[in-house]
């Protein structure tokens, strides 16, 4: 049930990524037959249909981009712990977030269609967005950045690159030295042009709506499209730090289990030990204290990662040799991953791009928390013949 909604506010003027709400300037089919990938590494226990379903979008299309014309951002913040920024783009009497199913989490979805801009912005943006979270920052928004450079010939020189607010992780990303990229890094802020003193509030969120003439908007990024431009784009420092970062050791021996900072994993100090003692695995909770280049240097030294649900995941998946295996714990049963959005858009997807040099290490039991359970050694795939049976 969608909390706030009116019966005159339908879901209905809520649309996907597909629904034009401009003209589309740019889009590119998949590359390859990634529904046949998806398929041969379908993970045992998923139902093939809904899997199918699910990923539709991700599987047939790279990207699709759109030129739009007086179009209005619906900027949405949370000002207190834990903040949080949302985007709606409201054209042509339709509202697009993304997903749409998100927007049964968003209760102040039917005062959107009514809420007047307080800004106005002539030049041309490109929307590249911001989002305080560590996965989400650096997977579903630094690609659009990345993205820019494959589009010059469709969108204009002068476009200004549009975020939500400068935050830490963009900084920390873009300031790594290897980068290859190439677009100006000066970006136009919504909180900048957000009224502090007049924000709609509604159930702890702040409302601003701020008009654009013209917004070229990346409406789909698949998530085989995002890493692959995260991964091209630190290549040369990745071939850098492979040849001075590894100690030389036999990787296929070394281990390492990326713990949280948090009690989502909630037997994790006892996991770690055993771990540590039985399999002799590596414990690692220093990541978010290291620059991009020293994480690429540490995490060369690995063959094998034991990743948590959750941000530290994507550090391997974005850093880590291409010759390296995952163990990704996940917080509930298979049978239960297509049943919510928080298992298949924002935990499942992203591993996507690597399910044939990943196996799934299933919880004993759930936790209260959406992604908090307990994880038993038993459960645990072999780690003494996974490489084996990832063909690496």
């Amino acid at each position: 049930m969608l909390t706030g909604l009116t019966e005159d506010k339908p879901m209905t003027h809520i649309v996907g990524a597909t629904k034009g709400l401009g003209r589309y300037i740019a889009w590119e089919p998949s590359c390859y037959d990634r529904k046949d990938y998806l398929l041969s590494n379908l993970p045992h226990g998923i139902n093939r249909d809904p899997y199918l379903r699910t990923f539709k979008e991700d599987i047939e299309l790279d990207y699709i981009v759109e030129r739009l014309q007086n179009v209005d951002i619906l900027y949405i913040t949370s000002p207190v712990a834990p903040r949080d920024e949302l985007y709606y783009f409201r054209a042509n009497e339709y509202l697009f977030h993304g997903q749409k199913i998100w927007s049964k989490w968003h209760s102040f979805v039917h005062l959107l269609p009514d809420i007047r801009p307080s800004h106005s912005i002539e030049q041309p943006c490109y929307f590249v967005g911001t989002r305080p979270n560590y996965t989400h920052q650096m997977v579903d928004f630094l690609p659009n950045l990345l993205l820019r450079d494959e589009l010059t010939q469709v969108v204009p020189a002068n476009a200004i690159n549009l975020i939500g607010c400068q935050n830490p992780i963009l900084e920390h990303c873009l300031s790594f030295e290897e980068s290859k990229v190439t677009v100006d890094n000066q970006f136009l802020e919504l909180s900048r042009m957000a009224d502090p003193c007049k924000p709609l509030s509604y159930n702890g969120w702040h409302i601003n709506c701020i008009s654009f003439r013209e917004l070229y908007l990346v409406r789909h990024l698949s998530i085989f499209k995002a890493f692959s431009l995260l991964r091209d784009t630190f290549a040369n420092a990745l071939d850098r730090v492979q040849g001075l970062g590894s100690s030389g050791q036999d990787l296929r021996n070394r281990s390492i289990f990326l713990a949280r900072s948090d009690d989502r994993i909630l037997n994790q100090n006892q996991l770690s030990s055993d771990l540590s003692r039985y399999h002799s695995v590596t414990i690692s909770k220093q990541l978010s204290s290291l620059s991009m280049i020293e994480k690429y240097q540490y995490l060369s030294d690995f063959r094998t990662f034991i990743l948590p649900p959750g941000s530290e995941n994507i550090n391997a998946l974005c850093l880590a040799s291409s010759n390296s295996c995952f163990i990704q714990m996940i917080p509930r049963e298979f049978t239960s991953l297509l049943n919510s959005p928080f298992y298949s858009f924002a935990g499942l997807r992203y591993n996507l791009p690597f399910l044939h040099r990943t196996v799934f290490w299933q919880p004993s039991s759930v936790g209260p928390g959406i992604n908090s359970a307990i994880w038993s050694l038993r459960n645990m795939p072999s780690m003494s013949t996974l490489n084996k049976d990832l063909n690496l």
